[in-house]
Parts: C-alpha cells; structure tokens; sequence
C-alpha cells in the first residue's frame, strides 16, 4: 500500500547556518531521492533549494545524481536547505507488519536517520560487525551500550551545536561514528506498534 511519510517542515533561509539535517523513512517510490524532493520543493534551482550528503566527503544532490536509488537514503540522512521553507511529503510503501531494518555503514562518520515512523531508542539499536574479507556479518550483535565497535554517543545538530541524543525522531538526521575500521551494520528494532514504509 502507498502512504506518505510524516510531513515535515523544510530548513528555510539562506546562510549554511540555516541548513537542517533530515531523513526520510523507509523506501521511496518513485523514481529516486531527488525526484522525491523536487516533487515537494520545486524543480531543482541551487539558488531556491539545496541538499549534500556525507560519503567520506560532501556532494550534492543534483539532476540524475541518485537516479534510481529508491532505497539508498533507508537509514540514512542528508542536509537539506530551501530558501522559502516548505513541506516536505514523500510517498513511500508500506506494510503493516514491520521487521527490524539492518542497514549497512561504512566506517568513519555517517549520517543516519530513523527508517520508522516512530522514535527508536538508540540504545535499543544493535550494532552487528560485519567480516570485511566476506562482507558477512561476524558474531552477535549487540545493543550500541555495549558495542566497542562504535562511538555511542549520537550526535544531533539542534540548529547551532551539536548536542547528544537518546532518541531517532522521524524525519530527523543524526551523526555516529564507525569507529571498527571498516562496515559494520545497525539493526532498528521495531520499536511497536510501528508502520515501516518498505516495498510490498
């Protein structure tokens, strides 16, 4: 079944101050992340709205730069900037049953965001290593408390500073550190009561 993620209120303004980092959960339909957010925002014009994600370093979302990429943004998150604001609603696909959702990251810093439509407690997220010789997860995985593979600490930008946080919001964009040396996996629990969005 089709629905629409929880929709939110795009970062406005237009100094790098003014950038908000967002997410977006579960799958989109459509064609890709940019279209999703083009279809909320407006063709693409850099001088009207802008979005960078982090892989090791900053690019931006331009025409064709994520073609294709329907699940690439499930658990992560992005920056996000438009110069009038407004809604940001995307379609996704749902299921009424929702499994815990494993997304794979790399090591370093990523960004990361909730793949549900409800708060997760990041301390009720698994952290699973994951061999770098096989790609194929290695041992239990345990809770982000007890992990060593990890910075537990997660990061929020509360619009000037980075403060520490307990809890994913949907819809928000969080930091962590990978700090194992190379991929490891976090699994979102489901936390209850939950609608994934996910392909049917």
């Amino acid at each position: 079944a089709r629905t629409s993620a929880p929709a939110m209120r795009s970062p406005s303004g237009t100094n790098a101050s003014d950038y908000g980092m967002v997410s977006i959960p579960g799958f989109i339909t459509g064609d890709d992340v940019f279209s999703a957010l083009e279809s909320s925002l407006g063709p693409w014009d850099p001088t009207q709205w802008r979005a960078f994600v982090y892989d090791g370093g900053y690019f931006e979302l331009t025409p064709g730069s994520m073609s294709g990429d329907h699940y690439a943004f499930t658990g992560f998150a992005f920056w996000l900037l438009s110069r009038n604001g407004g809604t940001l609603s995307v379609n996704t696909l749902t299921t009424a049953t929702a499994p815990d959702v494993e997304v794979h990251y790399d090591a370093g810093w990523s960004q990361i965001g909730n793949p549900y439509t409800v708060a997760v407690s990041w301390g009720a997220v698994l952290v699973q290593d994951i061999n770098p010789s096989t790609g194929m997860p290695e041992g239990s995985p345990v809770p982000v408390p007890s992990s060593t593979l990890i910075d537990t600490t997660l990061f929020f930008w509360n619009g000037s500073d980075y403060v520490s946080a307990s809890m994913l919001e949907p819809g928000a964009g969080y930091w962590f550190y990978n700090a194992a040396g190379h991929d490891i996996e976090l699994i979102y629990q489901n936390p209850g009561g939950a609608v994934k969005p996910t392909w049917a």
